[in-house]
């Protein structure tokens, strides 16, 4: 056997470890953009309710309790 045809000689387990890193790369893709669109899901409610957080570095004797 020569160097090309170096590893496992069963075709279906190569399928299977195929399959494997590609449905890893699926879930890690799924999980990316997942986080990408809760990201973008607290920047706008953050955005929405921004006038409701108080600015600590300005004095506003409204606020002072």
């Amino acid at each position: 056997m020569n160097a090309a045809n170096a590893g496992p000689r069963d075709p279906v387990a190569m399928f299977g470890m195929a399959r494997k890193e590609s449905r890893k790369s699926i879930l890690l893709r799924f999980m990316e953009a997942l986080k990408e669109s809760r990201r973008r899901e607290a920047q706008r409610v953050i955005a929405t309710y921004a006038h409701l957080l108080a600015d600590r570095d300005t004095r506003d004797d409204d606020n002072q309790h």
